[in-house]
Parts: structure tokens; C-alpha cells; sequence
């Protein structure tokens, strides 16, 4: 059994290495996983370093080949931390939405195996991050929404999230509570074919699913 080890990426970010399987967790239930602009930056710094990496051959038993991105408690990620827009200038303001945008793009490129765990409230950023992956698991709670255009405000990721769902890459599957006990039954059927990629990828598709069926019983 693969042996786990664990780092902060910023003091909201906390990144499990399970073997081939990286888990990146938003740890900030009191904000609803609202990101700021470092935020933003530590997560889009890990997700260029990954898509710099040669990718994995079969044979090889190092590097990451499967990433699940998920929230704690009711937050995934509630999009921005607006509140950190107040009283920043324009170039402030343009420079976080360029940076998301960048974080976003990364992600939809990733040669990885992606897989979004929503928990939660998955709200503006947060919609566009899932929309980004090529899995979309949902709770029965989960919330999704782009509320950012009551404040006038155009969604920052809204180009590779339009394009990775437009190209019918994203499997988006809602779990209750009892499905998630059996996640490898409620989810097979579905995505069998994208777990077969998983598989020839290099990692046991088995594993990925019982991380995730972990994740989604601690929530």
C-alpha cells in the first residue's frame, strides 16, 4: 500500500501525495473555501509544476498521474474572496483575474487525470475550477452557481471551463450519501471508459476511487 505524506501549499491549501494520486484539499470551511489572490497563486504554482513534468510512463513507479481537488465541510471553493477586492486598484484587481484565468487554463491542460470532489458551495471560481477537470463528482449538497454576475462581473475562468465542457470532456456524477458508500458501483457504469484511461495511465483505478470515497465520507 502506497504510503501517504502530506504539505502546505499556502495555509488553506493542503496537498496528500498517495502514490500516483495527488489530493489537494481548500481548507478554509469558515470562508466557504473563498480563495485569495495568494491562494489563487500557490494553487496555480503547483498546477504549472505538474504540467511541466514528463508524464508517467506505465512502467515508471514515480510522478502523479491522478489529482482530486476537493473543499472541507459546506465549502468547496465559494469563488473569490471579494472581500479582498475592497480598496485594491484596477491593476490589483485585473492581476488576480489574469491569474485565475492562467490557474484555470493549466488545470483543463493538465495530461493528468483530474477529478473534482464538490462537498459543497462550488460558486463562481469554484464552478469554473470543476468545470476544468475531467471528472465532476457532486454530493447531495453540493451548490453550483456563477453569482458573480450580480457584480457586474464576467466569470475569470468562464474560457477554459466553457471549452473543456464544450468538447464533452467533464463527467459530471451526483452522489447521496448511501451511493457514496459504493462509490465504485454508482460510478462505473457512468465514466467505466475514463476509469480504463486511469488505468492505463499507470494507476489502479481502485485506488483513485477509494481516496475519493474517503473524501467524500469525511465530509
Amino acid at each position: 500500500m502506497n504510503s501517504c505524506s502530506t504539505e502546505n501549499l499556502h495555509p488553506n491549501l493542503v496537498l496528500s501525495h498517495h502514490g500516483a494520486v495527488d489530493v489537494l484539499r481548500v481548507e478554509r470551511e469558515e470562508a466557504l473555501g473563498a480563495m485569495t489572490f495568494e491562494m489563487m497563486t500557490a494553487l496555480g504554482d503547483y498546477v504549472s509544476g505538474l504540467g511541466a513534468e514528463k508524464k508517467p510512463q506505465e512502467d515508471d513507479a514515480t510522478g502523479v498521474r491522478v489529482v482530486i481537488f476537493t473543499g472541507t465541510g459546506r465549502g468547496f471553493v465559494a469563488g473569490a474572496d471579494i472581500g479582498g477586492y475592497h480598496g485594491v486598484r484596477q491593476v490589483e484587481f485585473d492581476a488576480f483575474q489574469r491569474r485565475s484565468r492562467q490557474t484555470f487554463d493549466a488545470i483543463a491542460a493538465l495530461p493528468q487525470v483530474t477529478i473534482c470532489a464538490v462537498n459543497g458551495y462550488a460558486l463562481g471560481g469554484g464552478f469554473e475550477l470543476a468545470l476544468c477537470c475531467d471528472f465532476v463528482l457532486l454530493s447531495d449538497k453540493a451548490k453550483l452557481g456563477l453569482p458573480e454576475i450580480k457584480l457586474g462581473l464576467l466569470p475569470g475562468g468562464a474560457d477554459a471551463a466553457g471549452k473543456n465542457a464544450m468538447k464533452e470532456q467533464v463527467d459530471i456524477v451526483t452522489l447521496n450519501n448511501e451511493q457514496a458508500k459504493t462509490i465504485d458501483t454508482a460510478l462505473k457504469p457512468v465514466v467505466g471508459k475514463r476509469l480504463a484511461d486511469i488505468d492505463r495511465s499507470g494507476v489502479d483505478s481502485a485506488q483513485a476511487l477509494s481516496l475519493l470515497k474517503a473524501e467524500i465520507a469525511a465530509q
